[in-house]
């Protein structure tokens, strides 16, 4: 697997076959089977569990979608 300073740079980005050679992702879906092979995985994951069903689970905050972009972090000093 190539380092992160390869991964983080590539302009082009990752295709999904290379992210699958490169260890970055476990399986890769065509758009059309996408929901099922996240369904099935959801459902491995699942059955992997040893949490009771219907136990108690976390309230999550709501997200609020921005079209604002995050900047990205400044370096003020160089790398240690």
């Amino acid at each position: 697997m190539p380092d992160a300073d390869v991964v983080a740079t590539r302009s082009e980005g990752v295709r999904a076959k290379t992210a699958l050679a490169w260890g970055l992702v476990d399986e890769i879906a065509p758009p059309s089977k996408f929901a099922d092979t996240v369904q099935r995985r959801a459902q491995a994951a699942a059955q992997r569990s040893h949490r009771s069903p219907g136990g108690p689970g976390i309230t999550l905050d709501r997200l609020e979608r921005s079209s604002k972009r995050m900047k990205s972090p400044t370096r003020t000093s160089p790398p240690a």
